[in-house]
């Protein structure tokens, strides 16, 4: 394919609403207007995402730990679902437990913490926690549902450290 701005007419080519680049394959030519919508489309879409940032909440850096019958779960994920209604594409605060048990919540970013507000946890903890797919959760799905899991926290300005879950198998 050869693409080239010589192939127009030289009225088109001074044009500031027609091509900005014309691709002959054959006979045909490909044509993007600078009016068109297909054109302003990465712009539009890079002016969205570039203004994300201004709205997103203050978070708290926390951390915590996880125990299944007194001992570390290794791998363990960990996630918080709020209480309140959330716009859609809110990410939810989450972490994996460590060799020792212990977490970090992350919301956007590795370890940057969670918004203020009442969570209710749920934990899930792969029978394989190096897994890159499904692996079968060691607890039965006690704590894999928000809506019935016992675990709950709320997290405020001064909450850095979160008490220890301690969970049992069934």
């Amino acid at each position: 394919m050869i693409c080239s701005p010589s192939r127009l007419p030289q009225s088109l080519y001074r044009s500031k609403l027609m091509t900005l680049l014309t691709c002959s394959s054959g006979d045909r030519l490909a044509k993007l207007r600078i009016g068109s919508p297909v054109a302003w489309f990465p712009l539009v879409l890079l002016a969205f995402v570039g203004c994300q940032g201004d709205d997103l909440p203050e978070l708290y850096p926390t951390t915590g730990r996880v125990l299944v019958d007194g001992e570390p779960a290794y791998g363990a994920l960990v996630t918080f679902h709020s209480d309140q209604s959330q716009p859609l594409g809110t990410p939810k605060p989450f972490a994996r437990a460590d060799a020792e048990g212990h977490y970090e919540l992350t919301t956007y970013s590795t370890a940057d913490g969670i918004p203020a507000g009442v969570y209710q946890v749920t934990v899930i903890w792969p029978e394989n926690p190096e897994a890159r797919g499904p692996s079968p959760d060691r607890l039965s799905g006690k704590y894999a549902d928000a809506s019935s899991t016992p675990l709950e926290v709320t997290i405020d300005e001064g909450t850095t450290q979160l008490p220890d879950f301690q969970l049992e198998r069934l």
